[in-house]
């Protein structure tokens, strides 16, 4: 089978991600879909997400509230604050960055494909990445992943598009953006390793070349980071770890095994096997075909195989091993199943080139339909049975808290109180951050309540607890939430 050349791009490949923005974009005010995932962060995470963007838009301060997590995901939080600044601070503001992020590694993931295997490839990758359920849920809510997409996306398209020998300029830029990704979130150095180690395994000395400069400047920008943020701020991101999800590693061979060999289960995964069952299955046959083709592929393909290859096998390695891993870690690892599909195109062709011509149109159609069907299905469903509360609540509880503009508290406070230009405290329960006196020492005078739970300074100013008058109540993901306020005079009387 002789080889397949690409003859250059085409404008066909980004025809996918033309139809994902449209998508999602008319579900930008949507409420999460209850179900998808075990964890409750499609209704936490978006407010905690986007504090220090809003923090700086709305009060002129990163971390006020005392948030850091700006410090360990400073590019997704720039992007931000940048769509902030530009449009006004608000969840569908935020969710319009995170689409374009979305929509933009779809069409990189396409244009990259197709390059290097044609544009029918490209045009069957980007089909397969953007119709993936886990995309389709995720790729309009604000989750750092959705720049690690872009990122990820970016850095091997800039990898790839170029014959050797490498451009430097464009190399950096390769580097940068994969440097982007790890900045954004710090597991996505186990996909950054993968594609360079793929391309350093299937490439020549120039190609190696290539991937090692792009891992120098991966290296320099850590050292950067660094130097220039983590050191002057080592406490403060010390207890940004004391939030993050604890990660246990395997304690024996036992557990490993069994946690590698459990994974596909639906209760094991979160559900990711399932949620990416059209993608995946299409990756694997590429896969396959890529392997079985090997000999005759092009240098330039081995190379894009060779990274999908590195960067499926290291990301997929991680959620493994990983204690906990809900469905949306497994988005970084996706755009290299859909490298890995377009493999699938070129035998896939030349059997069907055996049949009729209708035949042929019958079948390709169909193994389209296969592909997309699922996750259009799940997008569907949810579509028709979204609410649109969350900008409404956001609304009304920024009216109500600039009755009196003070400082709020309470888990929820970030996405509910995202737009009031207050300062908003978050206490964890594993973590000292927002641990002390909220009320007299923060000037907190109104807290989003969630269930049961009151302030750690109600014992200490029992007249402004006794005093507090609820405003609102809100039905948002896991729980009933309250807005209270507290009277300033009790808090002049106790003194």
């Amino acid at each position: 089978m002789g080889r397949l050349r690409h003859g250059g791009t085409s404008a066909w490949s980004v025809l996918p991600a033309i139809a994902l923005a449209a998508l999602l974009g008319t579900q930008l005010s949507a409420d999460p879909a209850a179900g998808v995932t075990f964890s409750n962060s499609p209704f936490t995470d978006e407010g905690w997400n986007v504090m220090g963007a809003r923090n700086v838009v709305l009060l002129g301060d990163w971390g006020a509230g005392n948030w850091s997590l700006h410090l360990v995901q400073l590019p997704f939080t720039l992007a931000q604050a940048a769509g902030f600044a530009l449009m006004g601070v608000g969840i569908v503001q935020a969710r319009i960055v995170a689409l374009l992020c979305t929509v933009g590694a779809v069409a990189l993931i396409g244009l990259a494909t197709g390059r290097r295997l044609g544009a029918a490839s490209g045009v069957l990758a980007g089909l397969a990445l953007g119709s993936c359920a886990l995309v389709l849920y995720y790729g309009r809510l604000v989750f750092i992943e959705d720049i690690v997409l872009l990122s990820l996306a970016g850095g091997l398209a800039l990898l790839v598009w170029r014959d050797a020998p490498p451009r430097l300029a464009i190399t950096v830029a390769a580097g940068a953006l994969l440097a982007i990704a790890v900045g954004s979130k710090p597991l996505a150095l186990f996909s950054v390793l993968g594609i360079l180690a793929g391309i350093l395994v299937a490439g020549d000395r120039a190609w190696r070349v290539r991937a090692l400069l792009a891992a120098a400047v991966v290296t320099a920008m850590g050292v950067g980071w660094v130097l220039l943020i983590g050191l002057p701020n080592a406490e403060r991101i010390g207890f940004v770890l004391q939030i993050w999800a604890e990660q246990r590693l395997p304690e024996n061979f036992g557990q490993l095994v069994e946690r590698v060999v459990t994974y596909p289960l639906p209760g094991r995964s979160d559900r990711t096997v399932l949620l990416s069952l059209p993608l995946s299955a299409v990756g694997a046959a590429g896969l396959l075909a890529a392997v079985l083709r090997w000999r005759s592929l092009a240098p330039d393909q081995k190379v894009l195989a060779g990274a999908a290859v590195g960067w499926l096998v290291l990301g997929v390695g991680v959620l493994l091993v990983a204690s906990y891993r809900p469905n949306r870690y497994a988005l970084p690892y996706l755009p290299a199943l859909a490298v890995l599909s377009g493999f699938a195109l070129p035998p896939a062709r030349a059997w069907l080139s055996r049949l009729r011509p209708i035949a042929t149109g019958l079948a390709a159609g169909l193994a389209a339909a296969l592909v997309v069907a699922p996750g259009m299905a799940s997008y569907a469903s949810w579509a028709l049975a979204a609410t649109h509360e969350g900008p409404r609540l956001q609304a009304e509880v920024a009216s109500l808290i600039g009755r009196d503009p003070a400082p709020v508290e309470g888990g929820l406070a970030p996405f509910l109180a995202m737009t009031a230009p207050v300062p908003i405290h978050v206490r964890w329960a594993s973590s000292q951050v927002n641990s002390g006196d909220l009320y007299a020492d923060a000037g907190v005078r109104w807290m989003v309540l969630t269930g049961t739970q009151f302030p750690l300074w109600a014992e200490a100013h029992p007249e402004a607890w006794e005093g507090r008058r609820e405003l609102g109540c809100y039905a948002w993901g896991e729980g009933r939430h309250c807005l209270l306020h507290f009277p300033e005079e009790a808090a002049t009387s106790e003194r």
